[in-house]
């Protein structure tokens, strides 16, 4: 594995072999309450949605608004908490919706998720199911 190289400035940058890292799922376990327990979901495609379904509200009774933090899946019960993870960053966010009805997207964020993740295609992302131990 090539080390990385140090800047002027002190910085660390990122080896040209792995630009964009994918978030170590491991290591978020590892970090998990042990009151938690979690199902890890292989990487999958997800898109983002929001403007035009602003003020409806979702297929589990919540409003949609440009504030509102949370996915959408086909599967996954409403108000389930997932932990998004994407380029590094991760948002513990509930199932707030159906979907996505895109081909080949397993999420589909809402805008302010997607915003907050810095998310703004469509693109792969790690997703982890917390729910507390029985």
């Amino acid at each position: 594995m090539p080390a990385k190289a140090m800047r002027s400035n002190g910085q660390k940058s990122v080896t040209a072999a792995n630009p964009n890292p994918v978030p170590n799922i491991n290591a978020v376990a590892a970090n998990a309450s042990p009151e938690l327990a979690i199902t890890i979901h292989r990487p999958a495609m997800a898109t983002w949605y929001g403007p035009g379904f602003y003020g409806r509200t979702t297929a589990c009774g919540v409003r949609m608004t440009r504030t509102l933090l949370g996915v959408a899946h086909k599967t996954l019960k409403c108000g389930t908490k997932v932990a998004v993870l994407y380029k590094g960053r991760r948002i513990d966010v509930p199932v707030v919706d159906r979907g996505p009805f895109r081909h080949g997207t397993k999420y589909d964020l809402t805008a302010a998720t997607a915003q907050a993740l810095g998310f703004d295609h469509t693109d792969r992302l790690g997703a982890i199911r917390l729910r507390t131990a029985p």
